[in-house]
């Protein structure tokens, strides 16, 4: 079925998105990276793929387009809610490739962990989005990019960021990873699992961060390792839907 695919049963209205939704919408986005040849959204599309095998599409299609309604004025919320959702489908397809069983959605059960393999393993789905400042410079890019009629980039200038930048912004990071963390573990309360997994989707990196990426990377897998201290929750991160390769995949099979 492919990402694409279904955010247009989704948002049939919104095919053509021009004039529809504004420039800085994910699903406009989207729409543009894909009509510019580029596969980035490709890891996305074979989770979609993973989730219409298991029939479970139309639930995915219902619940994209409850939470990005396209009858009123865009808000960022709504962006965020669409997030969610295919953070969930990637954790959909990562817990199918691990071999644990035929997974389930559950985000229609208020209170519980997103996704339910019988006869007991539970995961929650955490998406991570950009900060307020990332999304207003790739609205500025989106914005060049309809001059130019070209695919949206970001020029970096200066070419250098502070150190204190640097170590608040890895820091802030760290502190959604765990915010994310504790909401989730007082889910997994809620039911009866002995297999318990939380799936971060770091959806982007902040534009500055990109510089440094694989320090913010590994402040996030060395986070990630202190969590398997604390008992017997699993942590999964992955970057950009890329739920294929996981950074940091703490999950081991009974027996092992």
């Amino acid at each position: 079925m492919g990402v694409q695919q279904i955010l247009s049963k989704a948002f049939p209205v919104a095919e053509d998105a021009t004039g529809v939704l504004p420039a800085d919408c994910w699903i406009v986005k989207a729409r543009k990276v894909e009509s510019h040849g580029r596969d980035v959204l490709r890891p996305l599309s074979e989770a979609v793929d993973v989730v219409a095998r298991h029939n479970q599409a139309e639930m995915l299609e219902r619940r994209l387009a409850l939470v990005h309604p396209i009858d009123r004025s865009h808000r960022r919320d709504f962006d965020d809610g669409l997030l969610d959702c295919l953070s969930e489908a990637c954790a959909f397809a990562w817990a199918d490739a691990r071999g644990m069983g035929p997974p389930e959605f559950r985000f229609n059960e208020e209170g519980k962990p997103d996704i339910f393999i019988k006869p007991d393993i539970w995961v929650e789905a955490k998406a991570l989005y950009a900060s307020d400042n990332d999304r207003k410079l790739w609205a500025q890019a989106m914005e060049e990019a309809q001059r130019r009629e070209g695919p949206p980039g970001i020029a970096f200038r200066g070419g250098s960021v502070k150190l204190d930048k640097v170590e608040s912004m890895i820091s802030g990071l760290i502190g959604k990873f765990e915010s994310d963390y504790q909401n989730a573990k007082q889910k997994f309360e809620r039911v009866a699992a002995n297999g318990r997994m939380i799936f971060y989707n770091l959806t982007v990196l902040d534009l500055e961060a990109m510089l440094l990426k694989e320090g913010a990377l590994r402040a996030v897998r060395e986070w990630a390792k202190s969590k398997e201290k604390e008992g017997s929750i699993a942590v999964v991160v992955c970057v950009g839907y890329d739920w294929r390769v996981p950074q940091y995949d703490s999950y081991t099979p009974r027996g092992l």
